[in-house]
């Protein structure tokens, strides 16, 4: 037996962990074992005390040929002895395996990466340890030549390191499998498309078939976030954008008799981890299937194991507030692009679900996992009540929460105002992250003019750059970008056509936001020498008590108000405008009651003088209108260009005939 072979077989007979080889065996392992040469020593790669380093590789059946293949790779830690050993017993195992069919891609085994810390130098009394005779942990300080700062010939690698790389370059494995001990858990590091996540679910379900509890899917934190982040094999995965299983077992990792009894129990969920393609059945028959019956905290739980854990690895800051959402996540975002950083930002905008700002926990999940494949490093979202009540965002690791604010909504769903504050503040209180008050924000020095209106808009400028100090931008560039920010759609978005006269829109659509956007917009019609004119409506089937307080706020800072439709949903109109009205006082007449919307757009905007200010309010960016018995197509900004350019047409023709 190649003597290197010897000394392995010999440290599991000393540990008490017998491979009964017979003969065969150990032809079988002597033949098959391979080498792989340095070309620039041009020798065979061997460890710092002269062990070879040794592979196997098994190649599937011409027929059955796959294009993807994975590496086991065991021993990076030769003192996790329970996962070593089960390396070793499936080497043995495919070595005298009869029937080739069984094996659907090629399978490369690194049995031992790390020899030096098993077997030592040869000695009999040498006990596995975890550190090279350097200090060096493979699993820790790992090669990633990006990090190095002097250039990439001034940096030497550990041979084994060396070792595994050229195996990578010459193979190509599109997934990897690594064994280690002993903190009970599955995971999935680098590129993962659905078929991987259903890959690690099968290993979960096989791993509680045989005995032995069923090995947990959780990610693997102690230090993720510390100085070998970028030095761990699970970064190199990253940067290569393959796919690596971590198979870690329980127990104490020195533990003989723990070893055997965890290979007995999860040996055939590493030999289904190393059939990548698998079979056509998923670890749940059918996921539509399966959710209808949870609740929604099992809902949540599923979709954090489903889609690996994406926000523990994502910096990830969550909005939440009655109003000012939507933008303070806006300008996070845009500040953050800017900086480079690859940033996805959720929420009102893009949710893919009208109703919900905060979407379904599968939803989110699934954006977060496929933005951190893509390469993703930063989530932002809009964090709504409903959203927190029905732990859509349960379980997600925040790194940042801001509370813009807490004003009157969703009083239909919440019923009192004390149980909707209640919701928000105990969002703000989970979780030992970074929380941004209002109370913090308020008094954030801003040294620099910005493109948005507004004293509110200046509280989400203040909350922006709050969450962005902390985060470590530097000040020039927070403020840079911030200066340059334009709004997010439908925010106090402006309608420019050449017209002498201002139309704006916006989505407010509670009573603090519509006092605060009027307040403003006030002062701009002032200082042009001109009126307001205010259209808006409230939504059906919602809080019916904002409706009079609207109303009373309207006509308190508006000229003239044309009362409409937003969203009437199953309730009557003329019942919703009634409702508005109700809340102004019996002197204010200048109004008008005009149930279509676009015809109610096209009203104002033509009876707006050159230097009056229109604003459309309720709806913002949403382009639908939501009747009784249909949904139809509704944009504000089409309607005012509509109104706008329709107006210059008959102006222009009036001209025309006045000179004629």
């Amino acid at each position: 037996m190649n003597n290197n072979l010897n000394l392995i077989v010999s440290q599991f007979k000393n540990l008490g962990l017998s491979l009964d080889l017979n003969e065969n065996d150990i032809s079988l392992l002597n033949e098959n074992a391979k080498q792989h040469i340095n070309y620039l020593t041009q020798k065979f790669y061997a460890s710092d005390l002269g062990s070879s380093l040794l592979y196997y590789v098994f190649e599937p059946h011409e027929d059955s040929r796959s294009t993807k293949s994975v590496l086991l790779l065991g021993g990076i830690h030769p003192d996790e002895i329970g996962p070593l050993y089960t390396t070793w017993k499936l080497l043995l195992e495919y070595l005298n395996l009869k029937d080739p069919s069984s094996i659907k891609n090629r399978i490369i085994f690194v049995p031992l990466l790390n020899p030096d810390c098993f077997i030592g130098s040869g000695e009999s009394d040498f006990v596995p340890t975890r550190k090279k005779t350097n200090g060096i942990d493979l699993n820790r300080d790992f090669y990633n030549p990006m990090e190095v700062k002097s250039g990439i010939s001034d940096f030497k690698p550990e041979s084994e390191i060396d070792f595994l790389l050229d195996i990578i370059k010459t193979y190509e494995p599109s997934h990897f499998v690594v064994m280690h001990s002993p903190l009970n858990f599955l995971e999935l590091d680098g590129y993962c498309t659905k078929e991987d996540r259903e890959w690690i679910n099968r290993v979960h379900e096989e791993s509680g078939k045989c005995g032995g509890s069923p090995i947990p899917i959780k990610k693997f934190e102690t230090y993720a976030k510390k100085k070998h982040k970028n030095w761990s094999f699970g970064h190199l995965i990253k940067v290569l954008q393959k796919t690596a299983l971590t198979i870690e077992y329980d127990e104490p990792k020195k533990s003989i008799a723990n070893a055997i009894k965890q290979d007995s129990f999860y040996r055939d969920s590493v030999r289904i981890a190393l059939n990548i393609e698998g079979h056509s059945l998923k670890y749940y028959q059918e996921e539509t299937e399966l959710i209808k019956g949870m609740s929604f905290t099992e809902l949540a739980a599923y979709a954090h194991k489903f889609y690996g854990f994406p926000s523990k690895e994502l910096y990830v800051i969550g909005i939440t507030g009655t109003n000012g959402k939507t933008t303070v996540s806006h300008l996070l975002g845009e500040v953050l692009k800017a900086a480079g950083q690859s940033t996805f930002v959720l929420g009102t905008l893009n949710s893919g679900n009208r109703d919900l700002s905060t979407p379904e926990a599968l939803d989110t999940l699934r954006l977060m996992r496929t933005h951190l494949d893509q390469g993703g490093t930063h989530f932002i979202m809009e964090v709504t009540s409903e959203g927190i009540d029905q732990s859509r965002i349960l379980g997600i690791d925040f790194n940042i929460k801001i509370l813009t604010n807490i004003t009157q909504d969703h009083l239909d769903y919440h019923k009192t105002f004390e149980i909707y504050q209640k919701i928000k503040l105990g969002f703000m209180s989970d979780g030992e992250n970074y929380k941004i008050y209002p109370k913090d924000f308020e008094k954030e020095p801003i040294y620099f003019s910005t493109l948005l209106l507004g004293d509110f808009n200046l509280l989400n400028i203040k909350a922006a750059a709050r969450a962005l100090r902390h985060m470590g931008l530097s000040e020039s560039h927070i403020q840079k970008s911030l200066s340059s920010c334009s709004p997010p759609r439908g925010r106090l978005e402006n309608v420019e056509k050449g017209q002498f006269y201002m139309v704006l829109i916006d989505y407010a659509h509670t009573p603090d936001a519509l006092a605060s956007v009027l307040s403003t917009v006030k002062k701009i019609a002032t200082k042009r020498n001109g009126k307001l004119f205010v259209l808006f409506g409230c939504g059906g089937d919602r809080d019916g008590t904002k409706r009079s307080k609207m109303g009373e706020i309207a006509c308190e800072r508006a000229d003239f108000i044309v009362i409409t439709d937003d969203n009437p949903r199953s309730e009557e109109s003329q019942t919703i405008m009634d409702a508005i009205v109700s809340g102004f006082p019996e002197c204010f007449k200048d109004y008008a009651l005009i149930q279509d919307r676009k015809k109610a757009i096209n009203f104002i905007i033509n009876k707006a003088k050159d230097k009056d200010v229109v604003i459309l309010v309720g709806k913002g960016h949403e382009t639908y209108q939501v009747l009784k018995s249909e949904t139809i197509h509704l944009d504000d900004r089409e309607e005012a260009n509509k109104a706008i350019l329709l107006r210059f047409k008959t102006e222009t023709f009036s001209d025309d005939l006045l000179i004629e």
